[in-house]
Formats: structure tokens, sequence, C-alpha cells
């Protein structure tokens, strides 16, 4: 069974023994260099980022974090961007986090690169909010209103550009702000804001609290998640050959709570302290599994670029085909 303490804040190392000789061969073309031979990775540490803890307690609840043989270190993120921050500034090895939020990250300097991607089939995960008897019904209705969608760069800060473009409203006739989720949330219950675009479980949350989606996002997102890793761990043999047995483990775990979905729903709602058929209905959303880096992964990528360069949420385009350094597939 492997160890469990907690460190920093809200962060947990799981240490799992046993020898372990892996090649740190697996990766994209144009992959930092690999290890010529075989690295041992019991003497290997990795720090990973965290959203809400769901990666790390998917792991223990789908039995995919016993035998270990590297140590990992979790820090806990209400959301992506300080998640990223954590990476930028070197308290983090990699985490997983929105790909709109990776590029905004890249984008704006950050010394990342994308080590892998996961797709999910449905595109229905962030929706834009208005509280209960609120008189806005549609997107056209947010002229000369207040919206929050979480953070800037954020996935619901893309969502929320492309619903107004969608319904021909100009940005600038929207006054746009930004919070984290927790401070969004309260500030749509008060009144502070006209509406909160946002992502599961938030969304969710809302809802059961009497909020009305007006629109989601089918349609208008990519369903990419990606796992950003510092340019300094992918270029480490050792931290790179643990990133990607940690990956195919978080898609083995995806899988079993594709295939479990009554024991996914109960360790769900244990994490976020929702009802569990609510649990059950937000993972049902979130079928991702792990895919190769592909064109139309680099084409959706370049999508968003575009997108957060025009809004001059980035400062400048970056080239989608080289924010990539796949460790696995």
């Amino acid at each position: 069974m492997p160890r469990v303490t907690r460190i920093r804040s809200a962060a947990l190392a799981v240490v799992a023994g046993g020898a372990a000789l892996i090649l740190a061969a697996c990766g994209s073309a144009g992959a930092a260099p690999a290890a010529s031979g075989p690295v041992d990775l019991t003497t290997v540490t990795i720090r990973t980022g965290d959203q809400l803890g769901q990666i790390g307690g998917m792991l223990a609840a789908s039995g995919q974090d016993v035998g270990m043989p590297y140590r990992v270190e979790y820090s806990r993120f209400d959301s992506g961007a300080p998640l990223l921050e954590a990476i930028r500034a070197g308290a983090s090895d990699f985490g997983g986090v929105a790909l709109s939020t990776t590029v905004n990250a890249i984008g704006a300097g950050a010394p990342l690169k994308v080590a892998g991607i996961f797709k999910q089939s449905r595109g229905d995960g962030l929706g834009l909010l208005v509280p209960q008897g609120s008189p806005i019904t549609s997107v056209a209705d947010l002229r000369g209103k207040t919206v929050a969608p979480n953070l800037k760069g954020s996935p619901a800060h893309l969502i929320l550009i492309r619903q107004l473009k969608r319904a021909g409203v100009d940005p600038k006739d929207v006054n746009i702000v930004f919070l984290a989720p927790a401070d969004a949330q309260a500030a749509l219950a008060s009144g502070r804001i006209d509406a909160w675009e946002t992502w599961d479980p938030y969304l969710v949350t809302a809802q059961r609290a009497g909020a009305k989606v007006i629109e989601d996002s089918t349609g208008l997102s990519d369903g990419l998640f990606t796992f950003p890793a510092s340019t300094a761990a992918l270029a480490d043999p050792g931290k790179r050959a643990a990133i990607a047995d940690y990956l195919q483990r978080v898609d083995r775990a995806y899988k079993w709570r594709i295939d479990n979905p009554a024991a996914a729903g109960a360790w769900y709602a244990s994490l976020t302290k929702l009802p569990v058929d609510v649990a059950t209905a937000v993972i049902a959303k979130q079928d991702q599994r792990l895919i190769p880096l592909s064109d139309k992964v680099v084409a959706d990528a370049q999508a968003t670029i575009d997108d957060y360069v025009s809004l001059g949420v980035m400062p400048k385009p970056v080239a989608a085909k080289d924010i990539f350094d796949s460790v696995v597939g």
C-alpha cells in the first residue's frame, strides 16, 4: 500500500516502494533528449499541481496509485491559472489544465511544454449562468451587463468570448470582470455580477442552488485537457519517465471512472461534497482519454491561440506545433 503524508498547505506525498527501472525513451519527434539507458525511478520525485485534488483522488480511488516506483508530491489549486504559475515559478513540475489555460501561459512566456493530451467527447462542461429570476434569457441580453468568466485567459473566458461572437455581441459592449471561481459564485449570489461563465463542478453546484444556464459550451469547446510540464522537468530523464508513467495511470483511472459510474460517482461526491446523483452526472461529462498528438490537436490549439491574440490576452502569436513535447504515444 502507498504511504500518504501531508505536505505544504494542501498537498499529498505518495510513496511506493519497489525497484523500477524504466527506459526514458518515450516521447514525440523533437522531444527533449532521452536517457541513453534505464532510469531508476525509485530515486525520482515529481511535483504535480492538482485542481481540487481531483487527479490524485481519482488515482487513489481507482487503485492506480498503487505500485508507483517514484515519489509524487501533490499541491492543490482551485483553478488552472495559479497551478501554471506554480510550475512557472519552479514550485511544481507539471499538472492538468485545459488547453486554453496552457496556451495562454505559454504565450505569456512561461517555460512550459504540453507533455500529454486528454480529450473528452462531450463539449458541455462549461456554461453561462444567471441567478434565479434574472431577466437575462440569452447571450444577446448581456449587452451592458457585468459578467465574470472566472480568471483572465481561462477556458471560461475563451468560451464567453466565443458565445458573444456567435450571438453577434461585441465583447466591448459587455463589462467583463475576472474573479476566482469561489469569488464569482459569491458575486452571482449577491447580485454584484449579472452572469457567471464557469465549469464543472462549479457549474452544477450553482445550478443546484437555483442558477440557470442560458447557454453551455456545446460546439465551442475543443474538449482538450492538457498536462503541461516545465521544460526543466521534461529535460530531466528521470522526471520525464515518471511523468510518462503517471499519465498512463491517469488514463487508466479515467477508464475506471467510465466503466464504474456508481463507484466513481460516490468517490466524486466524497471529494466535492456534492449529492451523489449530481456528482455522478458531472463526471459522466468528463470521459477524458489520453490521445496522441495529431494535426487536429495542433489546429485546435492554434485556433485558441489566434482567439487570444485577437482579444489582446496574448501579446503575440505562438506556433501551436511548438508547444508540445509529448512523453507518451
